[in-house]
């Protein structure tokens, strides 16, 4: 059997998480958080989950200082954009406020999109 790069494992592990329901994914880190305080004393049973909320909240600062991607906007267009209205031949106009363009007709723009955030 080849060796399977860590990429190709994520996504393998991200498609089992997606068929997983969130309440068995909730019992099954309560299962993993019973044993730790069975393994570790007192007060380290509480060490990964302040290690993970640590993790998360640097995370977390440096998408907003702008120090990481944020994985979110991954392939998102975020400059703008306008309508241009193509000439009664189909061509694009060069100049979009000339009276030969289609710009000197009314036009009416619906942008229609959602997102899922995954």
């Amino acid at each position: 059997m080849p060796l399977q790069s860590p990429r190709d494992m994520w996504q393998k592990l991200g498609a089992i998480r997606e068929d997983i329901h969130p309440i068995t994914l909730l019992l099954a880190g309560i299962c993993i958080q019973s044993l730790l305080a069975v393994i570790l004393p007192g007060r380290l049973v509480i060490l990964p989950a302040v290690l993970w909320l640590l993790y998360r909240g640097s995370l977390a600062a440096l998408v907003t200082l702008g120090y990481a991607r944020n994985p979110y906007l991954q392939g998102a267009y975020l400059g703008g954009s306008q309508a241009i209205i193509p000439n009664k031949d189909g061509s694009i106009p060069e100049n979009n406020t000339s009276p030969e363009s289609g710009s000197d007709r009314g036009i009416v723009c619906f942008l229609v999109g959602w997102s899922i955030n995954q």
